[in-house]
């Protein structure tokens, strides 16, 4: 039997699924700890509370959560921390990315010892750094600065991930003592939580059979947005939002050469080559179409491992439509107005929103109206090689730097966002709070 040391008092976890409420039990916990210090006369023997989070983008989202609990909460702000944050103590909620705590204070960075040792800490993603070695030196490190901070103190850590994270690294005992409520996906999903999905992984040979693959992607996602429309009213009362395909690739810009000096089109670049070919040759994008919907699907000839059709049966609303009379040049159509924002195919727009907020608006011809938008680190880089591609390869399609648009991507979540395609890298996905998604395509992320 395990036993705890004294030391081993000061930390609980939680491993909650992704979307399960990670964010309200921590405002549990926080209110929890203020109650009960409080009634034992200790609410002073802490000198702040602060949350760690992993970006920016998800220390926003926690403000703003905290915001409507009713619980002070903002940036962490260097200037006069030490005398205002002592005095304010467990009253409000100091919020801080993980990346800005080092060794030593510097322009972006936080002298973790400065922040003391005796804090309230609320730790989000907590399974950050805890890979042991094979994580990378600075998530160590942050690990290492975190504990720092709660030496005297206590910690609430939350995760999705704790068991994949600490296994192998010999952290695992640690956890098995602080995981007091165990809500991982299993658990999350079986309990009717968690979306239905399907996962179609490729084949080795995934040049001869991408356009294929992706037109049943698209259709995929065609099916939802024509769902939802048709049955508008009768899902309004689940509160449920308009369909958003996203697409995340694992490498973003250029700087590989294949055969001949031929540019490799990177993931984020093939998907932008193949929304362009699907614009511009609508008989290609009904040949393809066709065999994804005929009998199941069973012209592809794409199969799993058992042989089975990968495309047997998830299409059976479209397949419905079809049977009922509907041509493949009206379901074109159709695709253009619903998903696209035209009435016509052919050129693909891309516009680069100056700035450093990169995004890229994906449009059709002269639309004004935008389908699409790029979210990635290096827009500039991005358009650059799509640029490149095209030209390589005589896509229609061009890209430019825009002066008039703004960024979006803050506003695509909501449903009244006339983006129905979001592609990106990982940058988004972290922390983006999101009830749109409702097709995911993944090119080379998560292998293994």
């Amino acid at each position: 039997m395990d036993y705890f040391n004294e030391d081993e008092l000061n930390k609980l976890s939680l491993q909650n699924a992704t979307g399960s409420g990670k964010t309200l039990l921590m405002h549990v916990n926080y209110m929890q700890y203020k109650h009960y210090s409080k009634k034992q006369g200790k609410e002073k023997d802490l000198s702040r509370v602060v949350l760690i989070s992993p970006n920016e983008r998800l220390s926003e989202q926690h403000i703003a959560e905290f915001s409507e609990s009713n619980i002070g909460a903002s940036n962490f702000s260097k200037e006069g921390h030490s005398l205002f944050t002592q005095a304010q103590g467990l009253s409000r909620v100091d919020v801080l990315e993980i990346t800005k705590l080092g060794d030593k204070e510097g322009p972006n960075t936080i002298a973790t010892r400065s922040l003391g040792d005796q804090n309230l800490l609320l730790v989000d993603e907590g399974h950050r750094g805890l890979s042991g070695k094979n994580a990378k030196v600075d998530e160590n490190a942050w690990f290492k600065n975190r504990a720092m901070l709660c030496e005297k103190g206590f910690t609430f850590e939350c995760s999705a991930a704790f068991d994949q994270a600490v296994s192998g690294t010999g952290n695992e005992d640690d956890y098995a003592k602080t995981v007091v409520f165990d809500y991982s996906y299993r658990w999350f999903y079986e309990d009717g939580f968690g979306k239905d999905y399907q996962i179609l992984n490729m084949p080795e040979s995934f040049d001869e059979t991408k356009a294929v693959y992706l037109t049943a992607c698209l259709l995929k996602f065609y099916q939802q947005l024509d769902i939802y429309e048709d049955k508008s009213q009768a899902l309004h009362p689940f509160n449920i939002e308009k369909p958003l395909w996203v697409f995340v690739g694992s490498t973003v810009t250029g700087g590989k050469l294949g055969k001949d000096e031929q540019i490799v089109a990177t993931d984020v670049a093939q998907i932008i080559v193949f929304i362009a070919d699907f614009l511009s040759s609508k008989d290609k994008a009904c040949k393809r179409m066709k065999e994804i919907l005929t009998e199941n699907g069973q012209d592809t000839g794409l199969l799993d491992s058992n042989g089975v059709n990968i495309f047997e049966g998830p299409f059976t609303w479209l397949a419905k439509t079809i049977n009922a009379g509907l041509s493949y040049d009206d379901l074109y159509k159709n695709i253009l107005q619903r998903l696209f924002n035209t009435n016509i195919g052919g050129h693909l727009a891309l516009e680069r929103v100056k700035g450093e907020s990169g995004e890229i608006a994906l449009r059709v011809g002269t639309s004004e109206t935008p389908f699409g938008l790029i979210n990635v680190g290096d827009a500039k880089a991005l358009a650059d090689h799509i640029e490149g591609v095209a030209k390589q390869d005589g896509l229609s399609l061009s890209v430019e730097d825009s002066d008039f648009s703004e960024a979006t991507f803050d506003s695509v979540k909501d449903s009244s966002s006339a983006v129905n395609l979001l592609i990106g890298s990982k940058k988004f996905v972290e922390g983006w709070d999101c009830w749109r998604v409702s097709t995911l395509g993944l090119m080379h992320v998560g292998k293994y």
